[in-house]
């Protein structure tokens, strides 16, 4: 396979560039690393608040002894998790493009 270099001769192997011998991957979204770590932040936040809510219900109101409120709970945790984990994934793509800015 050939190399294909650029005008200003840097090689370029697929989508990765390389740069004086460093290979650079090309930035994804400026404001996706800002929304990731808040999605990380308040998707931890939420999973605790719905692990501690789902885990009193389910102690409370289990139907089947061998239902496991701890798992059930978890299994609950992690879906807010990837709930916001998602929408701050999301709305970094959404939020510039409804402004009208394109991130620099």
């Amino acid at each position: 396979m050939r190399e294909k270099t650029g005008h200003d001769g840097t090689r370029a192997t697929g989508t990765a560039t390389v740069y004086a011998g460093v290979l650079t991957m090309p930035t994804v979204h400026p404001l996706l690393p800002l929304f990731l770590a808040l999605g990380a932040v308040f998707g931890a936040l939420a999973a605790a608040a719905a692990y501690v809510i789902s885990y009193a219900e389910y102690r409370r109101r289990r139907r089947r002894p061998d239902q496991d409120p701890r798992k059930m709970a978890l299994h609950v945790a992690l879906v807010a998790f990837a709930i916001f984990f998602a929408a701050a994934t999301i709305v970094s793509f959404v939020l510039p493009a409804v402004l009208g800015r394109t991130p620099r």
